[in-house]
């Protein structure tokens, strides 16, 4: 197990075994989320962006609905805006 520092910019260098372990180039993205206390990224595959299809959009009871995969946790989605807002009412 490596040890790695957050740095100011809330970057985190992934050392280079790991890198080319995984086969993870520059500019790849992941998908980030929170699992049991632990921060999880997972490599999105190249090829997995170009193939995904559109997301179904359509209408609902009057309800725009985006029927898509999610790419965050929506409980902690949904948290951080409330914690957000708060914030905002509070100054």
């Amino acid at each position: 197990m490596e040890v790695v520092t957050l740095d100011r910019s809330r970057c985190i260098q992934i050392p280079e075994t790991l890198l080319e372990q995984l086969g993870i180039e520059q500019e790849s993205q992941f998908y980030v989320e929170v699992q049991d206390g632990k921060l999880v990224l997972n490599p999105i595959a190249v090829g997995a962006l170009l193939d995904k299809e559109e997301p179904k959009v359509y209408y609902e009871n009057d309800v725009l609905v985006v029927d898509t995969e999610l790419l965050v946790n929506p409980e902690a989605f949904i948290e951080d805006l409330r914690q957000q807002r708060m914030n905002e009412i509070m100054l």
